[in-house]
């Protein structure tokens, strides 16, 4: 059996830890059973088949996060496990306890956004600091870590104190079979712009949207989309006074593709330097990236994106040329590409 466990609400929820999980565990699936321990319920997938066999209801991170770790460990303590593979902080009971076990283990820590961040509020440098530390209880026991970029590999070795072999990299892929080599965008018509995904720190959406009002508040010729499951009350309240920011937090995977075609831009204010999935699954469809000015990213640059104050200035000319360099850049990242490695790597 492979155990996979992670936090997230993968089969309800938008965002790149929901995507990923579950294509992971569809490639692994592929050659032994999965139990797939999540935080709305354990599922049994086999040949890309799923079924639920539990179902239960976390009201926050944390409570998540202790639940799916009492959850694994029980699943792991009646079986033996051929390999476990751990997305944040989900697998520390099972690791320290359950060691024995379990043969080979496996940790993606994705962005590893608590390493990354220099936020400099109190509260924001505590909260970053209590991830590493459960951050470095988990990765101290698996047999490897995974990162986004093989760049980041000498980064993540060095913070974590890991022999270079112990970490290496999976590159995020496209779930689109039919991907657009024009961008959607045309001058003259309505400019609307995708912020998908689950709302965290990292994803910066109150900037996002403090600039949003700045520069296009209430106008027609502008609409923010902002497509999530847990968008912050706060937030919430703010964007439901500007016209032109709509919230969709209940739509399908079929929706969401319909949405993607019908847009022209993709924002990401996330402070990670690897691409976000979500922002490639929507480059995929037509979008051209936005990307803020203060955002430290070595993947987008002048060539293939744009900053949310040039959208006004941006010619189908410049669009095309912007949008053909992500082309360019994405085409070869195919979930296939993504399944042969998981499989290679565990089997």
């Amino acid at each position: 059996m492979v155990v996979v466990s992670t936090r997230c609400r993968p089969f309800t929820d938008f965002g790149g830890m929901e995507k990923w999980s579950i294509a992971l565990c569809n490639a692994l699936s592929l050659k032994d059973e999965v139990c797939f321990i999540t935080g709305e319920g354990i599922f049994l997938i086999k040949n890309r088949k799923n079924e639920k066999i539990k179902s239960y209801l976390s009201s926050n991170s944390i409570s998540s996060i202790l639940k799916v770790n009492y959850q694994t460990y029980k699943i792991i303590k009646k079986n033996k496990v051929q390999s476990f593979h751990i997305f944040g902080h989900v697998g520390i009971a099972a690791l320290y306890l359950l060691k024995s076990s379990i043969f080979k283990s496996r940790f993606y820590g994705l962005g590893y956004e608590c390493v990354f961040n220099e936020d400099k509020s109190v509260l924001k440098k505590i909260k970053n600091y209590v991830h590493r530390f459960l951050m470095r209880l988990t990765i101290s026991k698996v047999d490897i870590s995974y990162v986004l970029e093989r760049a980041r590999i000498p980064q993540i070795a060095k913070f974590f104190v890991l022999p270079i072999n112990k970490v290496r990299s999976i590159e995020n892929f496209i779930d689109n079979k039919n991907i657009a080599s024009v961008p959607n965008f045309k001058v003259g018509e309505k400019k609307i712009v995708l912020s998908i995904g689950r709302d965290c720190d990292a994803k910066r959406r109150k900037n996002l949207i403090q600039d949003w009002e700045e520069l296009y508040k209430n106008d027609k010729d502008y609409c923010l989309k902002i497509i999530s499951k847990n968008l912050d009350q706060n937030l919430l309240k703010q964007i439901n006074k500007i016209e032109n920011i709509e919230y969709l937090d209940n739509i399908s995977d079929k929706e969401l593709e319909q949405i993607r075609t019908q847009s022209a831009f993709d924002v990401s204010y996330s402070n990670q330097k690897n691409p976000l999935l979500v922002s490639l699954e929507s480059i995929s469809y037509g979008c051209i990236p936005v990307i803020d000015e203060k955002s430290d990213t070595s993947y987008f640059n002048k060539s293939n994106s744009v900053f949310l104050k040039d959208l006004d200035n941006l010619t189908y000319e410049i669009s095309s040329e912007i949008f053909n360099n992500c082309y360019e850049k994405i085409k070869e990242r195919s979930l296939q590409t993504f399944e042969d490695k998981i499989i290679s790597e565990n089997f």
